[in-house]
């Protein structure tokens, strides 16, 4: 999938301040960030020796082989464990506040949660639920969206074959990628269908800001993309169509009549 140069730009930042935070003024970066898993050069700040390494290598604590002795690795390495789990910890409390009460907990990574939008409980670590755009998973299936409902609620009133999150192992973008309804016919799928709310065309901080954006950016376009070389009908319905329904009968009907 390619980017703009304004896109890696961007990714390129992220990654200078990432490994910043991991490995402090120990290393600097002097070519361009195309990747984790594409080589970067970089030099060590002590000696000036430099390195060509892939990108990867950065994102955790690195030490040069040439000048680092072992005491200095195992404080730093320790120093920067300790950081992660602080932080990490820090960033759960501020999600969690105001939208899960704490019910338990094991330890200092795994906690009880109780949804209190819709009740739920759930054990969750700590590092899990903080890759989670929407932890509560009741509320993922049944949160859906006003116009995700109101699909549902057309397909089941017309009595039509569908089901949800359909996913497949050629549409991936590291995990696979669930599309939101997948209709058939006679056992057969006839069309996937997804419905595009507000943060598929702007950032929101909820769903991860920009960072979040640009991947959803991505994997719509690795879905669509998808869709076009497997021959598969996909129908998008924009959230901002005041007339959802109507729109889905159109588009949907003549593949069901065929």
């Amino acid at each position: 999938m390619s980017y703009t140069e304004s896109q890696w730009l961007y990714f390129h930042d992220k990654f200078i301040t990432k490994v910043k935070m991991i490995n402090g003024n120990r290393c600097m970066v002097i070519s361009r960030f195309k990747g984790k898993s594409r080589e970067i050069t970089f030099t060590c700040t002590k000696c000036s020796r430099e390195y060509t390494l892939l990108a990867s290598t950065l994102l955790k604590p690195w030490f040069c082989k040439h000048c680092s002795s072992k005491k200095e690795r195992s404080i730093i390495h320790k120093s920067k464990m300790e950081m992660e789990r602080k932080q990490a910890l820090y960033e759960f409390h501020k999600r969690v506040e105001g939208v899960f009460s704490i019910v338990a907990t094991k330890s200092d990574n795994l906690f009880l949660l109780r949804c209190m939008k819709c009740d739920s409980t759930k054990w969750y670590r700590v590092t899990s639920f903080l890759k989670l755009n929407q932890p509560c998973s009741q509320c993922r299936s049944l949160r859906q969206s006003r116009g995700s409902r109101e699909i549902i609620g057309f397909l089941k009133k017309m009595d039509i074959e569908f089901k949800t999150e359909v996913t497949f192992n050629g549409c991936k973008n590291k995990n696979k990628l669930p599309f939101d309804f997948g209709v058939y016919k006679n056992d057969k799928l006839i069309c996937l269908i997804e419905y595009d709310g507000e943060q598929h065309f702007k950032e929101i901080e909820f769903f991860g800001g920009k960072e979040g954006y640009l991947n959803r950016v991505t994997n719509d376009q690795i879905k669509d993309s998808f869709c076009k070389n497997k021959g598969i009908p996909l129908i998008r319905i924009d959230y901002r169509n005041k007339n959802i329904i109507e729109k889905l009968m159109m588009k949907l009907m003549p593949l069901l009549e065929d």
